[in-house]
Order: C-alpha cells, then structure tokens, then sequence
C-alpha cells in the first residue's frame, strides 16, 4: 500500500518465486552499482594524480564540448537530487547528498543508489527503491 509518499512492503504478499526473482535482481543491481563505483572512483584518482584541474582549466573551458558537458553534468546532479530530496526527508541528510553529487557525480548517485538497494527486505522488488520508506531511526526522521 502506499500512503503519503512511502510504500510498505508485505512480505506475505509475495510469492518465494518472485520473491527470489526480487532477490537476484537485486544482488545484480547492487554489484553492478558497487562496480560503476568503483570505476569512477578509480577514474577520478587517476585523473587527479595525473592532470592538474585548476592549472588546466583555462584550456579546458575554451573547448565548447568541456563547457556543455558541465552543463549535462549539473542538469544530472539536478535531476537526481529531485528524486533524493523526495526520497530524503531529513534536512541534514538532504543537504549532505546535495553537497555529495555537486562534489562527486556519480560516485555519489552510486553510492546513494547502492545504499538503498541494500536497504530493500528479501524479497522486496527493486523498484521499491524509488518510493519514501519509513524511518524507524529518531535520529533520521525529520522534526
């Protein structure tokens, strides 16, 4: 059922097919995401150990392709962050994962997104994830 905002998951209501068919799509889900992380990860450090952003930057903002890609870059962080300021419902949590995408792309939405999938129940369908759950924790619930 979904009221104001936040699904509950029964998991009585799920049969244990599909319940392990959930399971596996999200273990899937969870390494591919903990992969494109680590990628990323990898990616930005070897870029900074490598080239110097702040000496660079004069060149690189002459190229148009650079300046549109920040543009796509900022619309992504954005958009996503509409679906966490939604999903978030604590202000502290909400200003953090803001700060975290503009700082870190997509090492961040990665990391968001591998955090809610590790949150799902056994048996709970991965699509769940873009719903609100209900905090248990006083010290995540918003005042």
């Amino acid at each position: 059922a979904i009221t104001a905002g936040y699904k509950e998951f029964d998991p009585e209501s799920v049969s244990p097919d599909v319940a392990r068919r959930n399971n596996v799509i999200v273990w899937i889900l969870r390494v591919v995401f903990a992969a494109l992380m680590v990628f990323m990860i990898y990616t930005v450090v070897d870029t900074c150990l490598s080239n110097n952003l702040i000496k660079e930057w004069h060149e690189l903002a002459q190229i148009k392709w650079m300046i549109t890609t920040l543009k796509d870059f900022y619309v992504n962080v954005f958009a996503i962050y509409c679906w966490v300021f939604y999903k978030e419902t604590n202000w502290f949590l909400r200003l953090l994962w803001l700060v975290l995408l503009i700082c870190t792309g997509s090492i961040a939405t990665c990391l968001y997104i591998l955090i809610e999938l590790c949150l799902l129940k056994p048996g709970q369908p991965p699509e769940d994830v873009f719903f609100r759950r209900r905090r248990t924790s006083p010290c995540l619930a918003s005042k």
